[in-house]
């Protein structure tokens, strides 16, 4: 199908979320799909990998291929980047300060370091994602 489906429970201010995440991997042969998915989305997470700049090159097109599919009034909905592999500092090829950058040059509401082998911040990027979609539709 090109995109994994996961469901995700949060709870942020008395309010129990349910999210449905769609995972499109950044793979190129799926791209064409993103615009279809985007539509009627309240939110998008990015994530590039820490230990490879490589992953960082394509965040304009992809942010374009994604915004491409939204409708007009969804244009400006939450988008936060996330930094993975976080556990992997040793071996860091994205400075902060670089992702601090992209953060302030495509727009970006902020930005997160995690790492899913530790657990480190992921609740937090959800958490954070959440509040946002919620100030964005003015439910808090």
């Amino acid at each position: 199908m090109g995109a994994e489906i996961h469901v995700k429970y949060v709870e942020v201010s008395d309010y129990k979320v349910v999210l449905q995440i769609w995972d499109f991997g950044g793979e190129e042969q799926f791209r064409f799909l993103l615009p279809t998915y985007a539509r009627g989305a309240f939110g998008g997470i990015f994530m590039y990998d820490i230990s490879r700049i490589g992953t960082t090159l394509n965040i304009r097109e992809w942010l374009e291929v994604f915004r491409e599919g939204l409708f007009e009034d969804e244009k400006d909905i939450p988008v936060l980047l996330v930094g993975g592999k976080k556990d992997m500092v040793g071996d860091r090829a994205v400075e902060k300060e670089a992702a601090l950058n992209l953060k302030e040059k495509f727009g970006f509401f902020d930005l997160i370091e995690s790492s899913a082998k530790t657990g480190e911040n992921v609740d937090q990027i959800f958490e954070t994602m959440v509040k946002k979609i919620m100030q964005y539709k003015e439910f808090i």
